[in-house]
């Protein structure tokens, strides 16, 4: 009985000390394993209240590929044939790309150090999803020595390159906020059979025009956002459709997407409850420019526009909705959605040909 006695009071002890190691090392977090990717998501600088610093935000993702799974494989083919992929090898073979980042291992609690040239920033470990934030301040001297046409290279350090760009975006000036989905990209999501097509089997298309018209607008100036309800799964294969169709490189916010939390309901959700809370950081980051909003007819672009453009009134200038659902532009849904915005403020229109706007000149940081 005594050995059964003095045992107990050892091995609590033992418990709180291996508790407070977990503890320490949650705290710490762990360093990258070699099998362990990075992702780094391209972002938008803005100046401090001083103008002093650029502050750069950083976001990432950290993961296991796990592309040997058996389990996993298997999955992807049971996915296959759910979706009636065929012995189509191209279409395979792009489910699997699209597919597998849905399926990899988010790695939480990974301590990672980024760089912006000798400048470092130590961030906040990983979260469940793999995900990671911070930021680093940058002064602006520095900032113009290191700058290759209005972008800094973000770096993560203790990785094989693992960069991403930051854009300087001045105190003043034109944004644009695009959509994604049917807006730049034919997605077609009113139809459930052309969406998964479209999203995991065929390579992704361009909407008609689009590019070319942001291109015009870049060279007059204008800065560009992203803000989509694709699920961050999505990232590397949008970045290399965006770039081989010539759309301007910008920063993107994307939506969180689980299996295992309520993110997966998130992804459902209706976008009038989750887009003005993506776009509403970009207003307040850059309250003096003004925004010109782009998207499409297929969900709900124009009532989440009109929403955010009337509670915002000075900056928004400009609403585009591209006409993917063949309405009237002068139907009811279009004038319930911009009730109370100037006419000249909101353009539904089929071709960007249509558009004849400019955007003005750029001002100066």
């Amino acid at each position: 009985m005594r050995h059964r006695g003095g045992a107990r009071p050892l091995l609590v002890g033992l418990a709180i000390a291996l508790g407070s190691i977990v503890g320490v090392w949650w705290w710490i977090g762990s360093p990258l394993r070699s099998d362990e990717r990075v992702v780094l998501f391209p972002s938008a600088a803005h100046l401090d209240r001083g103008g002093q610093h650029w502050i750069v935000p950083v976001h990432g993702w950290v993961f296991e590929d796990e592309d040997d799974s058996t389990k996993r494989a298997l999955l992807i083919k049971w996915i296959g044939k759910a979706v009636d992929v065929g012995n189509d090898s191209r279409a395979r073979a792009i489910l699997r790309e699209r597919l597998l980042p849905f399926l990899a291992d988010n790695q939480r609690n990974k301590r990672l150090t980024v760089r912006i040239g000798d400048i470092t920033a130590e961030l906040e470990p990983s979260d469940s999803g793999g995900h990671f934030h911070g930021t680093i301040a940058v002064p602006v001297d520095v900032a113009e020595k290191l700058a290759d046409q209005g972008r800094l290279t973000i770096e993560v350090l203790g990785t094989t390159r693992t960069t991403a760009s930051a854009r300087l975006i001045g105190s003043r000036g034109v944004s644009v906020i695009s959509d994604i989905d049917d807006t730049i990209k034919i997605t077609e999501v009113t139809d459930q059979h052309a969406l998964v097509r479209n999203t995991f089997m065929k390579p992704f298309a361009p909407a008609p025009g689009m590019a070319a018209l942001y291109q015009r607008w870049a060279r007059s100036g204008a800065e560009f956002h992203y803000v989509s309800s694709s699920p961050w799964q999505l990232y590397e294969p949008l970045r290399h459709f965006m770039s081989g169709s010539r759309f301007p490189l910008a920063a993107v916010s994307l939506k969180r997407f689980r299996l295992k939390d309520s993110s997966v309901f998130d992804l459902l959700a209706d976008p009038l409850q989750t887009k003005p809370a993506a776009i509403e950081p970009i207003l307040q980051r850059y309250p003096e420019h003004e925004f010109r909003l782009v998207g499409d007819s297929g969900e709900r672009d124009p009532e989440v526009y009109g929403v955010i453009a009337r509670a915002h009134p000075a900056q928004i200038t400009g609403i585009y909705i591209r006409n993917v659902t063949g309405e009237d532009p002068d139907s009811q849904r279009f004038r319930s959605a911009f009730a109370d915005l100037p006419e000249d403020h909101w353009h539904v229109f089929t071709h960007p040909a249509e558009i004849t706007a400019n955007m003005p000149a750029a001002a100066s940081p």
